[in-house]
């Protein structure tokens, strides 16, 4: 599966109202390059349709995309959620 690029507004309109707030303030912090969406997949899982959000970027975990293809969030195949989306952080984020 390819991770897909989208605009920053999107990733963030597909959480709760308060949720965007954390995310932009974690999209300003120093380091932070993208954030990726991540989302359960397993149709016969109670979790099918949780999303989560990881920042990515030299002073994170993972430093680039690329790096997360293959991999998920998550130990259980029924809690997996798998890497489908991402946006790089806008110039307006940081200001």
């Amino acid at each position: 599966m390819t991770i897909k690029q989208i605009p920053f507004r999107d990733l963030c309109a597909r959480f709760a109202p308060d949720t965007r707030v954390k995310l932009e303030a974690i999209a300003a912090r120093e380091g932070v390059e993208a954030l990726v969406l991540f989302q359960n997949q397993q149709f016969d899982s109670s979790a099918c349709g949780d999303i989560s959000a990881l920042a990515i970027g030299p002073s994170c975990t993972y430093q680039t995309v690329a790096e997360l293809e293959g991999n998920h969030l998550g130990d259980l195949p029924s809690q997996r959620k798998y890497p489908v989306a991402y946006a790089t952080v806008e110039t307006e984020t940081r200001q």
